[in-house]
């Protein structure tokens, strides 16, 4: 067993963290090797030393000397202000990006230049705490996007998307939604819609008719019915300038799907109870979440809380206002029995605040910007200051707002940070190689489909085949007819559909899956895994993903063979795509799980043919596989979506032709 583990950086107390899990390790346990990983990877020298600084005030840690791996610190590039005013705080940090936006920064030994998504901004928590930095921003045309969900409900745009969804459920009953309240929200839509008065009166007014004669509804699909209404599908607002909107767009999307995946399905009155979790849960709890690892792909400066940044690195980033708080958590309120578990551990220290501090600090690789103010605007008194903001040691910081005294090269040369792994699959990299747009609407913008009755059959497939051969391998026994028609009705499960669907869906499922037993019965006895999992690190990418299954060639156990599953009958226009995932999961098989996979097939499951095609893995096959791979990961990495897909059919059938400004339509 390995344990990696930092106790300097065990910030999650609030969720149940133990700090001695890690400090008493050696005591609990015999016979224990550490090895101490002591060089800072990420940071530039008087970071690392201004961190070490920090945390060795801590008393109920592991004694530790970190050092930085060779990266020096310039004059200018650590600054540690007190401002005697906010006003004055948020203009310095504007102006600092500004100023360094377009920078070079040496970025793994290779040059580039810096990009607003280069930039994060840290806050205790993001709320009243970041609106004033958050404002000036975008009042300096600042493009900026948060972690996780967090902020989102504040955006413009998505209190205007709430604002109609009010209208068309009638949200609260101490208000009128007539006409007068359509004109009132027209007049306050933001002006990047540019919004048709008539015309808007009369959509909204026409699709809540539509939606209340409804029995089921779609909310993500009312949603993206808005969205057309309110001209998504221009192409002046698929511009880079507009890419913030599209986000905040994307993620509202993602907030839809959260409440609608966990529902079977939804009625009018629905809308009510999404806009009830939207207050209740939503706009409290989002703002703690990760953020993502695609939004490096939207270049805007990144608004996180020091809680969601753990484990990512910037070249920049900013931590201002350090306003006083007690954020211990308040039990009292809640309605927890506090006699049925030790809610002490639960509460936040000063050690353990002063340990997310350092997780702050060292999420900088070469600029970093401490700064605090002593009245906050419209405020005449001194505002309390945090601790930590005194604690940080000021021998290795600039202490007055000067200008920087090292001269910046400019540059030219975009790229992304080079510890950055791409993190993918072979479904994502699908959606790239069909149209790019698609999925940077998809992946990056982080848009949600319409969910269908049928989402998931060939998933479920996919379970049963496993479980069949799970059964096998305890038994050694091929399943039975009846053995069979069990398993699928302890185990197939369609959520979403309706239930004359679902049962459907189940005598498909079963007449399918009888047929494979029947015709395939010597897989069982030739499969060496079912469902095996692969990580596949290509390039700057790692590519995760699941090998349907590897099995002996007519037994013989020097050639294995990789077959991948597909419901329905061969599609030769998807036949293309289908081969070229399973010569990739032969590379992954063969360069990351050490097999020796010489064949591939690909297994369509349907009710009659069960047919199984051969696919090319040669040497020549794969090589030119590795090439297709590696164009969509570059592509997606240097931020390169066009919206020209291959083929008119493409645009006909996509999840986005409603909001998409597509060529192809």
């Amino acid at each position: 067993m390995c344990i990696v583990g930092d106790d300097d950086q065990s910030i999650y107390q609030w969720r149940g963290a133990d700090t001695s899990n890690i400090l008493t390790f050696q005591q609990r346990y015999s016979k224990v090797s550490v090895h101490n990983l002591t060089i800072n990877r990420r940071s530039s020298d008087l970071i690392v030393k201004t961190a070490d600084e920090l945390i060795i005030r801590n008393s109920n840690r592991i004694p530790k000397d970190i050092q930085d791996k060779g990266l020096k610190s310039e004059k200018g590039d650590l600054y540690k202000i007190l401002f005697p005013r906010q006003e004055e705080e948020v203009e310095w940090i504007s102006k600092k990006i500004k100023d360094l936006v377009g920078k070079e920064f040496i970025d793994g030994g290779n040059p580039r230049k810096l990009e607003y998504s280069d930039i994060l901004i840290l806050f205790r928590s993001i709320g009243v705490e970041g609106n004033p930095y958050i404002e000036h921003l975008k009042s300096e045309g600042i493009p900026v996007i948060f972690s996780g969900t967090g902020g989102l409900f504040q955006s413009e745009e998505v209190q205007f998307l709430q604002a109609i969804f009010e209208y068309i459920s009638e949200f609260d009953q101490d208000q009128t939604y007539n006409k007068k309240f359509l004109i009132s929200l027209n007049d306050s839509a933001p002006t990047r819609f540019r919004l048709n008065k008539s015309k808007f009166i009369k959509d909204i007014e026409d699709i809540k008719k539509k939606v209340n004669d409804k029995r089921r509804i779609s909310l993500q699909g009312l949603y993206q019915d808005i969205l057309e209404i309110l001209g998504l599908q221009n192409p002046k607002l698929h511009n880079e300038d507009d890419e913030v909107l599209l986000y905040n767009l994307g993620r509202y999307s993602q907030a839809i799907s959260d409440y609608e995946g966990s529902r079977d399905f939804l009625t009018p009155n629905s809308i009510k109870d999404f806009l009830w979790f939207i207050r209740l849960h939503a706009e409290r709890s989002y703002d703690a979440g990760k953020t993502e690892n695609m939004a490096g792909l939207v270049n805007a400066v990144q608004i996180s809380t020091m809680h969601g940044s753990k484990g990512l690195g910037y070249p920049i980033v900013f931590m201002p206002c350090h306003l006083r708080k007690n954020f211990t958590p308040n039990f009292g309120s809640t309605l927890l029995d506090l006699t049925k578990f030790k809610s002490e551990r639960f509460l936040t220290t000063e050690e353990d605040e002063r340990r997310l501090y350092y997780v702050a600090l060292t999420r900088s690789k070469k600029f970093l910007f401490v700064t605090s103010s002593e009245r906050k605007i419209n405020k005449a008194n001194r505002s309390p200051r945090s601790r930590f903001f005194d604690e940080v040691p000021v021998q290795h910081f600039l202490l007055k707002a000067d200008k920087d005294p090292t001269k910046r090269k400019v540059s030219t040369k975009r790229g992304l940070s080079s510890e950055s792994l791409l993190p993918t699959s072979y479904s994502e990299l699908a959606y790239f190689l069909n149209c790019e747009y698609d999925y940077k609407m998809r992946i990056i913008y982080n848009f949600n489909p319409e969910l269908v009755q049928a989402l998931g059959f060939g998933k479920q497939i996919h379970n049963i085949i496993n479980l069949l051969h799970s059964e096998f391998e305890s038994t050694k026994k091929v399943p039975t007819d009846k053995e069979i028609t069990r398993i699928i009705e302890n185990n197939f499960y369609m959520r979403y559909a309706a239930d004359s669907l679902k049962e459907k869906l189940k005598e498909s499922a079963k007449t399918s899956l009888l047929r494979y037993v029947e015709l395939w019965k010597k897989d069982f006895s030739l499969s060496v895994k079912t469902e095996r999992p692969f990580e596949y690190e290509f390039e700057n990418s790692l590519i995760i993903g699941s090998i349907d299954m590897i099995k002996r060639k007519n037994g013989d156990s020097e050639i294995l063979e990789i077959i991948d599953f597909k419901t329905g009958k061969p599609n030769n226009e998807l036949k293309e795509k289908y081969a070229l995932q399973v010569q990739l999961y032969s590379i992954a098989a063969n360069e990351a799980l050490g097999m020796n996979t010489k064949e591939a097939a690909i297994h369509f499951i349907d009710k009659e043919g069960n047919n199984r095609e051969s696919i090319d893995t040669s040497p020549q096959a794969l090589k030119s596989a590795k090439a297709k791979i590696s164009g969509a990961i570059k592509g997606i990495t240097k931020n390169q979506f066009k919206r020209t897909p291959s083929s008119t059919k493409v645009c006909q059938s996509c999840d986005w032709n409603k909001i998409c400004p597509g060529k192809g339509k």
